[in-house]
């Protein structure tokens, strides 16, 4: 019995590896698919804001950060379809980038810690991207990454590919 338990621990433990080595080749294969991808970020959540998504079609996703655009896709698309973005920002339509935070205070805490919660309360940092949409006016979309110093990261990234969106394009108007 015990030797039967432990072969399915190790057969779940194998088809996990598997299942995560699946599923980082096919995010490898998306940045070799996309053009110049600077940096990559997975379980990120589409919080809202683009004017061409619905937010009930997307759980997590995979965010990357390529040298003229930012991509995202779900988790589903990711891997099903990494050609197929859930939508595309150029980086010469970004207007500014910036970690945001909210503070949530839940009854759970409350119940919990009683007053003290108020001295516990949990900062939750988002990503607001305001861009120039296809649309013609401006839109804000929120990104939640799993923690904060990832979302500082995200926002850094962000900024860098822009600068360097921006040499590239004043490189290009000087040699022509």
């Amino acid at each position: 019995m015990v030797y039967l338990v432990l072969i399915i621990l190790f057969l779940g433990i194998v088809i996990q590896y598997h299942i995560r080595k699946s599923e980082t080749n096919k995010i490898n294969k998306t940045k070799e698919n996309l053009n110049g991808v600077l940096f990559s970020y997975k379980e990120i959540w589409y919080i809202g804001g683009h004017p061409l998504v619905d937010v009930r079609e997307v759980k997590g996703g995979v965010l990357h950060i390529c040298f003229d655009k930012i991509v995202y896709l779900n988790n589903i698309n990711a891997l099903l379809n990494p050609l197929k973005p859930i939508f595309e920002i150029p980086m010469e339509s970004i207007v500014v980038s910036a970690v945001e935070t909210k503070e949530s205070l839940t009854v759970s805490r409350i119940l919990l810690t009683g007053i003290l919660a108020f001295a516990l309360k949990k900062n939750e940092s988002y990503v607001r991207i305001e861009f120039n949409n296809e649309l013609g006016s401006v839109s804000n979309v929120i990104l939640s990454p799993n923690n904060n110093v990832l979302a500082s990261q995200i926002v850094a990234a962000i900024n860098k590919g822009k600068v360097d969106c921006l040499k590239n394009t004043q490189e290009t108007v000087v040699v022509q």
